[in-house]
Order: structure tokens, then C-alpha cells, then sequence
């Protein structure tokens, strides 16, 4: 035999018995670390191609899956230590108001938040609820998030200043009138508004200016007392002498408890009405003098006309 067949010959013979050792060895078991969505286990397997192994594995497994392994290497199990299997989930997300159905891969709640590419910025916020970022995914979980956003906004306020009295005796007690109308202070406010999922949770001031500023209203009230005619009937009787008899029989002090009080028979709230006018301060017309209950009344008639003692008036023919 020549010398290059012998050397042909051994180095057949060392390509066949690498081949024979490396199959040995490929086919001990070898121990390797499977997480499955997280959950650890450590396992012994014969299996030689990884495909092999996850296939037999994952055959009771009615999901989609994806595998991950050491090197990311899907060859041949001995080159990995470590091989990583993530289920596909159904999950339903729901981003403020919006809701979305999501397949993935993520295996907690933090990779899908990754996923979904949520932009954080100055005016929007996007918050877990209720769930930690830690926390794992499972198949059919309802995943909220609380959408954030900021605003700002102006508002104008009006401010009413009080109310100026001033006497005018040229007005008779009780007429009054507007000698400046009232113009409002208005104030600009600017607000930082903050709303989670559209509604508002928080709103600070941040700036307060007076845009207009305000003028009061001035009112002036009569201070003058109308001195009523003491008009003659016929001799020393007035009409208020004729209207009394035929009212309340002429008794300016009668109080019989119909409700009506006086010479002239006011009710009680007509009384303080007048009264107050006039400046008579009798708590009831009863009370009062004569010459008091004419006073109210001829303020009475003035401003409400004779139709305040409706039948003694068409009887008297005023």
C-alpha cells in the first residue's frame, strides 16, 4: 500500500470517529433550564434538535408560540443552556376611553405596555391601573390604561362692586333712581387643567389679571316726606274722613282680628310698606295717629292709586 492511501485511509478513520463521538455525546441527556411564560423547570432530555424537543413538548399546547433560545441558536440543544417559550395571549386593553383587542407575545405587563409604543410627552401621560408592571399576562386579561392630558385655559370672571346709595332730597321717600350704571370688573384667569380619560381631576391658577375695572352703581333714594292735601269735602271733613267712615266706621284704632287694622283698614304688609315710606314707625296702622295712617295712605294713593281700598272708592266715587 502506498503512502498516500494510508494517509487517505487515517484521516477517513479519524472524520468517522469524531462522527461516532460527537453523535454519543449529542445523544446523552443533557440537562437544560425551560421557561415557559416564566415558569422555570429544569429538565433532562435525550433530544438532539431543539425543534425536536419543543415540538414534543409543546403538543398539548393549543397557543401559538414563539421560542427563544441561548445564542439564539434553534439547532442542536446541546449549544443552549437555556430555551425560552412565550404563548401568544388575547388581551384587551383598554387606553382611556378606547378599547383595543391585542395578540402578543409579552409575557408581563410591562413588555406589552413597551409594545403598544404609548408616547409619554409633557401634555399626555399614560398610566397603568389597578395592575402592577411586573405583574404577568394571561390569555383573555383586561388590561386599563388611564390617558393623562394637560390644558391650559383661560377664563373671564366678572365682579360686581356694591352698591352706592346716596340721599336726594328733590325724591320723595321710597322713589330712588340709577344715576351710574354698573360696569364689571373682569379678571382674566389662566388655569393648568389636568383630565384623566376626558374628565377633569385637577385644576391650579396660575395667573389672575384685571382686564376692566369695574365702576359701581349709584342709586339715589328720596329722603323727601309727601305732605298729603287736607282737601275739604264739605266743612272740616276730607276725603280720608269719608273714606275711614265708610271703611271702618270712622274708628282710626279699630282692630276687630279681621286682618286689616286702622281708619283705613291696611293689611299688614301694605302698612309696613307705606309706613316704612313715609317714615312712621307704628307697627300696625291702629297704632298709629290719625294724621300718620293719612300720611301712608296719601303715599299709598299716590303710588298705587285708589284701587287700594277698592269698594269704599267706587262707593265715593274716586
Amino acid at each position: 500500500m502506498s503512502p498516500k492511501k494510508k494517509i487517505l485511509i487515517g484521516v477517513y478513520a479519524f472524520i468517522f470517529i469524531t462522527l461516532i463521538s460527537i453523535t454519543a455525546y449529542l445523544s446523552l441527556p443533557k440537562k437544560i433550564t425551560l421557561v415557559v411564560d416564566n415558569d422555570v423547570k429544569e429538565i433532562k432530555t435525550g433530544y438532539i434538535f431543539t425543534n425536536e424537543f419543543i415540538d414534543k413538548y409543546m403538543s398539548e399546547v393549543e397557543k401559538d408560540y414563539i421560542v427563544e433560545t441561548e445564542n439564539n441558536t434553534l439547532d442542536l440543544i446541546a449549544l443552549s443552556n437555556s430555551i425560552t417559550i412565550k404563548t401568544k395571549k388575547d388581551i384587551k386593553v383598554i387606553i382611556g376611553t378606547e378599547e383595543r383587542e391585542v395578540s402578543t407575545y409579552a409575557v408581563i405587563v410591562k413588555e406589552l405596555y413597551t409594545e403598544l409604543e404609548l408616547k409619554n410627552d409633557g401634555m399626555n401621560e399614560y398610566v397603568l391601573k389597578e395592575i402592577d408592571e411586573d405583574s404577568l399576562l394571561n390569555d383573555g386579561d383586561t388590561i386599563k390604561i388611564s390617558h393623562i392630558t394637560k390644558d391650559t385655559k383661560e377664563e373671564t370672571k366678572e365682579e360686581y362692586l356694591s352698591i352706592i346709595y346716596k340721599n336726594n332730597n328733590s325724591l320723595y321717600v321710597g322713589d330712588s333712581k340709577v344715576v351710574t350704571n354698573a360696569l364689571p370688573k373682569k379678571i382674566l384667569e389662566v388655569y393648568d387643567i389636568t383630565y384623566e380619560n376626558g374628565k377633569e381631576i385637577n385644576k391650579v391658577l396660575v395667573s389672575s389679571t384685571i382686564i376692566q375695572n369695574g365702576i359701581a352703581k349709584v342709586v339715589e333714594q328720596g329722603t323727601k316726606v309727601y305732605v298729603p292735601s287736607t282737601t275739604t269735602v264739605s266743612g272740616d271733613v276730607t276725603v280720608w274722613d269719608n273714606l275711614a267712615q265708610c271703611e271702618s266706621s270712622g274708628n282710626w284704632h279699630v282692630n276687630s282680628g279681621n286682618g286689616y287694622y286702622g281708619g283705613l283698614q291696611f293689611s299688614a304688609a301694605t302698612w309696613r310698606n307705606a309706613a316704612s315710606a313715609v317714615g312712621v314707625k307704628a307697627s300696625y296702622a291702629h297704632q298709629a295717629s290719625k294724621a300718620e295712617q293719612i300720611l301712608a295712605a296719601t303715599w299709598l294713593q299716590k303710588n298705587y292709586g285708589w284701587g287700594q281700598w277698592p269698594e269704599c272708592s267706587r262707593k265715593l266715587g274716586l
